[in-house]
C-alpha cells in the first residue's frame, strides 16, 4: 500500500472509529456443500466480508456451495481459488474498491456457475487472473433450456472486469469487459447455446485478445461497443456463430470464420475491420464505416431482403472504403446496399466484387459510388440496379 501525506493513517483512523475490523484472509475449511455464511466454516473463524479475501484451497474437492442459503448475497473484497480446487456458486459479489486494494480474483482452479449463477462486480475494476478457468455452466447440465441464465454483471458506475484467463460456457456478460492479452478470452463453446456480451448504460468492452465461438456455440454481441484493435473475434467449427446483434459495434481488428463457422450480421456496425471467411446478412441490417477489408464471402440470406448500410465513421469521415479480395453476394430483389446518411461516398476497391441482384441505392440524393472493382449482375432474368443518387465514377467493370 502506498501511503502519502498521512492518507493511510487517516483511513485507518476512520475504520477504528467506525469499529471495523482490519482486512483478513479467510480460508474455507467447511465440508463440501456447506453454507458459505457459517463462521466455523472458515479459518480464522468468521465469514469473510467486503474487505477480506476468501481463500478456497481444497484440492480434489468438486463442489463448494457459495451463497446458498445465504441472504444477503456474500460480498468479499478478493477471491483466491487454488490449483485443484473447484468453486461452484449461486451468487457472489466482489467489492472492487481500489482504495482498499480489493477486486482481485486469483483463480488457479475452476470457478463454475450452476444454472442461474451470478458474479457481480460491485464497483471499480476487478481483475480475474491465474492459470484456471471460469465456466458459466456446470458440465453435467450444459443445456440451460427452461432454467435460469448465468450472469457476470456490474452493480455501480465504474464496475469493470479485467479478464486475464479463460471464460467460457453460456450466459450473459453485462459489465465493462477488458480481455487482456496474452491470455484473456471469452469462448461461447456450448453447442446450441448463447453467450451474450451485452451493455448496460455506458459500459464498453475492450478485446485485446479473443472473443470466440466454438463447438457449435453462439457468441452474441448485443447493445455492445467492442474496441477490437488488438484482438480477434472468431467463429471456429460447424455451427459456431458470431452474431452482430442489434446496436452492436466492432471497431478495428479481425472478424474470422473458418471450418464451418459463420459471422452473422443482424443489426450491428463494423468500422475499420478485416473480415475473413463467410458472413451472412440475415433478418436485419449491417452498417459498414471507415475501411472495411472483406477477404471472405458476404451473402444476403434473408428471403425478405436485408440491407448493408454505408455510413460515416464516428470521427465524421464520410468516405467508406470497401477493400479486400472478397465478394458481397446479393440474392433477393429486396436486398440493398445503400447510404443511410447524407454526403457519403462508397469507394469500391479494385480487388473487390459485388454481384447478384438487388439494389445499390440511397435513402437520400447525396450518395456517390467510386467503383474501382467489379459490380456484376450475374443472375439470369434478374436486375442489379445501381442508383446511388448523385453519381457513379467507375474505373473498372460494371
Amino acid at each position: 500500500m502506498n501511503c502519502r501525506h498521512g492518507i493511510c493513517f487517516t483511513i485507518a483512523a476512520i475504520f477504528l472509529l467506525a469499529g471495523s475490523a482490519a482486512a483478513e484472509d479467510h480460508t474455507w475449511i467447511g465440508p463440501v456443500g456447506a453454507p458459505w455464511p457459517i463462521a466455523n466454516n472458515w479459518n480464522p473463524t468468521g465469514v469473510p466480508g467486503a474487505n477480506d479475501t476468501a481463500i478456497i484451497n481444497m484440492p480434489g474437492q468438486v463442489v463448494l456451495v457459495v451463497g446458498a442459503p445465504s441472504n444477503p448475497v456474500p460480498t468479499v473484497g478478493n477471491l483466491d481459488v487454488f490449483n485443484g480446487s473447484t468453486l461452484d456458486f449461486g451468487k457472489l459479489n466482489i467489492d472492487a474498491t481500489p482504495e482498499q486494494n480489493n477486486g482481485i480474483i486469483k483463480n488457479d482452479g475452476v470457478i463454475r456457475f450452476p444454472n442461474g449463477g451470478i458474479l457481480t462486480i460491485r464497483s471499480g475494476p476487478a481483475t480475474l487472473h491465474g492459470d484456471g478457468e471460469l465456466l458459466m455452466a456446470i458440465p453435467t447440465n450444459p443445456d440451460k433450456t427452461g432454467t435460469a441464465v448465468n450472469f457476470i454483471n456490474g452493480q455501480f458506475a465504474g464496475a469493470q472486469l479485467i479478464n486475464r484467463q479463460k471464460i467460457h460456457g453460456t450466459g450473459v456478460i453485462e459489465v465493462d469487459l477488458v480481455n487482456a492479452a496474452p491470455l484473456g478470452f471469452v469462448n461461447a463453446n456450448i453447442a446450441g447455446q448463447e453467450l451474450v456480451l451485452n451493455r448496460i448504460g455506458v459500459d464498453n468492452h475492450n478485446n485485446d485478445f479473443g472473443l470466440f465461438a466454438s463447438g457449435g456455440g453462439t457468441l452474441a454481441l448485443r447493445n455492445s461497443s467492442v474496441a477490437n484493435q488488438g484482438g480477434s473475434i472468431a467463429a471456429e467449427g460447424t455451427g459456431s456463430v458470431i452474431e452482430l446483434g442489434s446496436s452492436s459495434e466492432v471497431v478495428g481488428g479481425s472478424l474470422i470464420a473458418q471450418n464451418g463457422g459463420v459471422i452473422r450480421g443482424n443489426g450491428g456496425t463494423l468500422e475499420d475491420v478485416t473480415i475473413t471467411g463467410p458472413m451472412e446478412i440475415d433478418a436485419g441490417n449491417l452498417t459498414l464505416t471507415g475501411l472495411v477489408t472483406n477477404d471472405g464471402t458476404t451473402t444476403f440470406v434473408d428471403t425478405n431482403g436485408s440491407s448493408i448500410f454505408i455510413g460515416s465513421t464516428l470521427a465524421g469521415n464520410n468516405q467508406m472504403n470497401l477493400a479486400g479480395t472478397g465478394v458481397i453476394r446479393m440474392a433477393n430483389r429486396g436486398d440493398h446496399i445503400r447510404a443511410n446518411e447524407h454526403n457519403v461516398t462508397l469507394v469500391h476497391g479494385s480487388l473487390h466484387t459485388t454481384e447478384g441482384f438487388g439494389r445499390i441505392d440511397s435513402l437520400n440524393d447525396t450518395f456517390a459510388i467510386d467503383n474501382r472493382g467489379i459490380i456484376d449482375a450475374n443472375v439470369a432474368d434478374e436486375e442489379l440496379i445501381v442508383h446511388p443518387g448523385t453519381q457513379v465514377i467507375s474505373t473498372n467493370d460494371l
